[in-house]
């Protein structure tokens, strides 16, 4: 009677190897949903953050016009946005190249009578928020991988069908004063 005491003990204590690897299993798939959550945060977090660089560097670039308005059409921009510290504080600054979230150039050049600020290597969910959110008027245009031209804002059926699947999406915004 004895022996079957210690063995009832013996299964009683702790986890068999099955038990333990299912454990092990959930514990990754928790971890895993975790992750997606946090990575879907910040994603979400970038684009509101592209969303204020963007309006901050049309706000600045419009400081820069004089009588004559931007400078010669094609000049850029950017060199003069980063040397009198216009550049939002949180984008990334290299010598004469600013990136953005996802590492993209951000370009501003003149149009003569006004400028364009181009962001490159946007992904497409973000592509679509960002092409969404600029708040839009009739001295905007909008293209997106260089489609078609967009005045005013940007609905999403328009930014979904023109933003493409990846990391290679361009938005190019044009003021035109």
């Amino acid at each position: 009677m004895n022996r079957i005491n210690l063995k009832s003990r013996r299964h009683a204590a702790g986890f068999t190897l099955i038990e333990t690897a299912i454990a092990i299993v959930i514990g990754l798939v928790i971890i895993g949903g975790v992750l997606g959550l946090v990575n879907g945060t910040f994603s979400k977090s970038d684009v509101s953050n592209e969303v204020t660089n963007v309006n901050g560097i049309f706000t600045s670039a419009r400081a820069l016009k004089s009588s004559a308005g931007y400078g010669a059409a094609g000049s850029d921009l950017t060199a003069t946005l980063i040397n009198t510290k216009e550049i939002p504080l949180n984008m990334s600054v290299v010598g004469t190249t600013v990136q953005n979230s996802w590492g993209g150039a951000v370009t501003v050049a003149s149009t003569g009578s006004g400028f364009t600020i181009n962001y490159a290597a946007v992904p497409t969910d973000a592509c679509v928020g960002l092409a969404t959110r600029i708040a839009g008027s009739g001295a905007m245009e909008t293209t997106i991988n260089g489609g078609t031209l967009i005045t005013g804002s940007v609905d999403q059926a328009t930014a979904n069908s023109q933003c493409s699947a990846g990391a290679a999406n361009t938005i190019t915004w044009t003021s035109l004063n």
